[in-house]
C-alpha cells in the first residue's frame, strides 16, 4: 500500500478491501506508512493464500493452474460468483442464489462426469458443458 509514498490514496477498492481484510488498525498502519508486508506477515493476515520460494514461483503456479484446468469449469466459475455475492449481501439471497446455481450445475454434462467418474473409479474430464 505504496500510495501515501508518492502522496496519493489508495484506489480501485483497495482501502476497502485492506480494511475488510486485516480490519482497520493494520490497514491504516500499512497505507499510512507505504512499508512493503513481508510475506509471512501477509500470510498470516490472509492477503495471501500461500507462499513459496521466488525460485518454485513459476513451477508452483504452473502446477495450480493444472490443478485448477483439471475441475469443473461452469462450477468454479458460480463458485467464485457465489463467494463474491457472499461478502455484500444477506444470508437468505445467498441460500436462494445457492439453490439456483445448484440446480444449473445439477443439469450440466461436468456433473454427469463427475458422477460418472466417481462411480467408476477414475479422474474426471471436465469440458465445461
Amino acid at each position: 500500500m505504496a500510495f501515501s509514498n508518492i502522496g496519493l490514496v489508495p484506489d480501485a477498492g483497495a482501502s476497502w478491501f485492506l480494511a475488510d481484510q486485516v480490519g482497520y488498525q493494520r490497514a491504516f498502519e500499512m497505507c499510512a506508512t507505504g512499508r512493503r508486508v513481508p510475506a509471512h506477515e501477509a500470510l498470516t493476515h490472509g492477503l495471501c493464500e500461500r507462499v513459496v520460494l521466488a525460485g518454485d514461483l513459476a513451477k508452483d503456479a504452473a502446477s495450480l493452474a493444472e490443478r485448477l484446468a483439471e475441475r469443473p469449469p461452469l462450477a468454479l466459475a458460480w463458485t467464485k460468483r457465489l463467494l463474491r455475492r457472499s461478502l455484500t449481501t444477506g444470508l437468505d439471497e445467498i441460500l436462494e442464489l445457492e439453490a439456483q446455481l445448484q440446480r444449473a450445475a445439477v443439469a450440466t454434462a461436468d456433473h454427469r462426469e463427475g458422477v460418472d467418474a466417481f462411480l467408476e473409479k477414475r479422474a474426471p474430464r471436465f469440458e465445461g458443458r
